[in-house]
Order: structure tokens, then sequence, then C-alpha cells
């Protein structure tokens, strides 16, 4: 017990650094803010109350999420959260407004995020302060808070068991611990897609390094275990479990078509790329001057801070060296990273292997592929800790030391107060703006004889577009009205223009492709 105890107060007081110095300086607190911006956040709360209106019974259909009428099926231009709604449901039940749930919705999942990866390293049987900071570096640096703009990229709790289960599989030659590395990716699947295929492909790269190194050692005794009826069952739920997640999205994509390669080229990467820092951090801000005059190059700040920086290349000079000889876990590792970056890295003229790779079901939805430093994160801390830990064990440093990679790990990966302004609004102005438009709703409806199918919102302010399109589709969403208004990461190419330019001319032009009765629309003004 008491060792139980150690490690609970050791992982609760790093947590609780992580926590105030990121999420609690987002929300102020006192949940005043919600993180993120007017668009992309507010779409994420959209769709999970979208969920909460399914799963108790207000609306009847789920892929059908009401907005960008009269398409249908909207809820596959985007990811659902339906691995983590349940949480944002539960907060609802109990009576929290939709902004403060989707704000405990986040809190939830940063907490699921720490104390997942943490209990994984105390598992790979690192003490508890190496496992509190690989913690705290995989769910409180900048690699992953400065991406909470896109919440759908939040939820990465099932990560680290994805590759210890894969890691596990190869150690004992038991089967059944790929099925449960396959499981928990599927897992991340219902979390959120692009954290699903970004998994994939260093989970793939692993499977290959190692299964062409022991397959013809040990290829009899995995097909043995194949023949077992229990694992043949496991695979047949595998597969039955991912369908109908699955399913509705490759009908989008056979309707719609996929995604060109030509849209991918502007966000592959380049070697550049891994020195150029998010914006505002606390002492590498002298680098921001690589980040000038790259293209969308708040998708390729992939700066991982000077600890995992050095630390990889620390194991690259030992391997040059001869001081780690053979290929153990730490050069599957170094490999995988290393083949997973250099996937997705233009070589000129916008040639890369991802090109090639695309033809993998799925992976031609990819388009901001700087999202893969996620997932090579984890792997590259667990490379890291080894590294740390056979350096202490070495050197016999005294226990108390661990607790000097702390500050540094928080100092390494700090963000300035302005990145916590620009990164999040106001919940009572959000709510403000989304009532006053629900209000022009209510009024109009009330002076109007007809009845009308959906509603459309037109302004001719100059403002983002992704802000307007989803107040409105919340308004709508508020009184059950579908709303012409929308947005997603893709929609029908016909209803761009109305997307960027909200008018009665673009209106008018997407219900005339959509043969609709403009009498039986909303307009709201």
């Amino acid at each position: 017990m008491g060792s139980f105890l150690r490690y609970s107060l050791i992982l609760c007081i790093v947590f609780s650094i992580g926590f105030c110095l990121t999420i609690g300086r987002l929300m102020n607190y006192d949940l005043s803010h919600i993180p993120g911006d007017l668009g992309d956040a507010r779409l994420n709360n959209y769709f999970l109350e979208h969920s909460y209106q399914y799963f108790t019974g207000q609306i009847k259909n789920y892929w059908n999420a009401p907005m960008m009428y009269p398409d249908k099926n909207t809820l596959t231009y985007s990811d659902n959260h339906l691995g983590t709604v349940a949480l944002y449901i539960i907060f609802r039940i109990l009576n929290f407004d939709r902004e403060t749930s989707f704000q405990l919705w986040i809190i939830v999942i940063f907490i699921l995020n720490y104390f997942s990866t943490a209990f994984c390293f105390i598992k790979l049987k690192f003490n508890p302060i190496l496992s509190a900071i690989g913690a705290y570096l995989f769910v409180f640096s900048f690699i992953l808070v400065s991406r909470i703009f896109h919440a759908q990229l939040m939820s990465v709790f099932y990560i680290p068991w994805i590759f210890y289960f894969a890691i596990l599989f190869f150690r004992t030659d038991q089967l059944r611990y790929l099925i449960f590395s396959i499981f928990f990716l599927e897992l991340q699947f219902y979390c959120g897609f692009y954290m699903g295929l970004l998994s994939l492909v260093p989970l793939l790269f692993i499977c290959l390094i190692l299964g062409i190194r022991q397959l013809k050692l040990k290829y009899h005794v995995w097909l043995n275990q194949m023949l077992d009826l229990k694992i043949l069952l496991s695979v047949f739920l595998i597969i039955a479990f991912i369908l109908p997640l699955f399913i509705p999205y490759y009908l989008r994509a056979k309707e719609t078509g996929y995604r060109s390669y030509q849209e991918v080229i502007p966000l592959l990467l380049s070697f550049r790329n891994f020195i150029m820092p998010p914006y505002d951090t606390l002492i590498w801000k002298k680098l921001e001057f690589f980040n000038v005059g790259v293209e969308l190059n708040w998708e390729k700040e992939l700066w991982v801070g000077a600890f995992l920086f050095i630390l990889f290349f620390y194991y690259l000079f030992l391997r040059l060296n001869g001081r780690i000889k053979g290929f153990g876990l730490l050069s599957t590792f170094f490999f995988a990273i290393l083949l997973s970056v250099l996937l997705f890295i233009n070589w000129g003229n916008g040639f890369s292997f991802f090109e090639l790779f695309r033809n993998v079901p799925g992976f031609s939805a990819l388009k901001p592929v700087g999202r893969i430093l996620i997932p090579l994160s984890f792997l590259s801390i667990w490379l890291s800790l080894v590294l740390v830990r056979h350096f202490f064990i070495k050197y016999r440093f005294k226990y108390y030391y661990y607790w000097l990679l702390l500050p540094v790990v928080i100092l390494d990966h700090s963000l300035r107060d302005s990145f916590f302004i620009r990164a999040s609004f106001s919940k009572v102005e959000s709510q403000k703006e989304i009532n006053e438009l629900t209000y022009k709703v209510d009024s109009a409806r009330a002076r109007s004889k007809y009845i009308y199918h959906a509603m459309a919102y037109l302004t001719n302010v100059k403002s983002s577009a992704s802000s307007i399109q989803i107040m409105a589709a919340l308004a709508g969403q508020q009184r059950n009205l579908p709303t012409v208004n929308g947005y997603s990461s893709s929609c029908r190419l016909q209803f761009g223009q109305f997307w960027n330019n909200p008018d009665s001319t673009s209106l008018a032009k997407w219900l005339e492709f959509n043969m609709v009765d403009p009498k039986t629309v909303l307009i709201i003004h």
C-alpha cells in the first residue's frame, strides 16, 4: 500500500503541475474561456451535442447532422467522437450547459491521457517519477497542447497501449497481445480518425521491422495460434467491431471521391520543420525565424523540445559509436520513427513516399500529415526514458536526481501567456452571440405563417467564415431546426461558395443545385 500511495502522490503532483500550466491557463481556471477558436472548437462542440441529442432520443438520425442542409450524412465529413461522447453525455445529463460540458469533456480527456500514459510507463517498469515525466511530455508538452485548436486530436489515451501490446506480442509470441494492440487501435479510431490512421503508420513499421527479423524463426508458432478457435473468434470480433464506424465513411468516400494528392503536397514535410517551434514558446522563441516563409507553417511546427531532440540524436551517436550493438527495442523505435518521418517528406517537386502509401485504404483522407508527430512523440519518449534510466543506473545517480529532470522538461515545453490568450475564447461571449441569433430565429418564425424545413443565416460581415457558419449551425441546433450553414474538414464542392460567402446569391445556387424550394428555408440576416 505504501508503494501504491507513493506512486499515486507523485503522479498526481506532476499532473497538477501540468494541468495548471496548460489547461487551467486556457480555461482561466474558472471555466470562463474555451480552448481553441470560434470555428473548430465550436464545431467539435456541435458534434458532441448532436450525439447527445441522438442518444437521448431528441433526434432520430445519427449520421445526418442537420447542417449543410439538404446534404445528408454530414457527420461523415469529420470526426464524430464516438469513443468519448459518453463523457460529454454524462455532463449534459447532470444539467451542465453545452459549452461547460465541452470544457469538462476536455478536462476529463486530459486526465485520461495523462494517467493512461503514466500507467503504461509504470507497466514498463519505469520508476514513478520517470513515468510521471513521460506522461507529462506526452500530454502537457507543446507537442499536443499547441494543437488544442483541433479538439478532435486531443483524445490520445489509447495510443500508449497500441504500442505496448505490439511490443509485448513480439517479446512473448502470444498472438492475443497483437489482437489487444489492434483493439486499442480501433478504439483510437473511434476517438478520432486522424489519430487512428497516424498511429497505424509507426505500428506498421514496428511490425514490419520486428516481423521480418522474427518471421523465419517464429512463423510456425504464430500460425499454430491462428488455428485456435479463441484467436479466430477474436479476429472476427475485431473486424466486426470496426465495421459500423468504417462503412459510413467508406460510403461517403465512394459518393464524393477521395482527396486529391495535390491537396496534400503543400502540407508535406521538410527536415527544416523539425526545428520549427510552435509560436509563443517560452525559451525557443528565437527559433521562430525558421517558421518564416514556410507555407502553412502552423501545421509544420514539429520541434519537440531539446530534451527529446537531444536524446534522439544521443541514441544515434551511441549507435554509430558502437556503444549500442544489436537490434533491440531502442533500434526498433528509432527506425520506426525515422521511417514514419521519411514517409511524409517532400523530396522535391511534390514527390513523397506517401503518394504511394495513400493506396492503403483510408490514408487518402489524410491532409495535415505533420500531426504524425503526436503518436511518434510517444515512441520518442519511451526511447528517451530508457536512455535516461540506463545513464542514471550506469553512473549511479541517486533517486532524487530524477526529480531534477522535471523542471527541465517543464521549462523545455513552457508556453508564453500570449499563446493562452490566442488559443481560447470567452465562453460567455460565444453563448451570447449564439443566443442572439437564436432570438432572431424565434422572432422570424413567430412572425411567419410558413413552416420552414431549415434556416440559413446570411451576412455581409467580413469575418472568419468558419466562426459564422458554426455559430448559425449551433443556433439551429438549439431550436432543432436544420441549417444550410455548416462546415467541416470537407464538404461538397458546390457548398464551398456558400461556406466562403453566405449571401443570397450563393444560397440560391446551393438550393438550386439540390432542387430545394427557397420558400422552405427561413432566411435570417
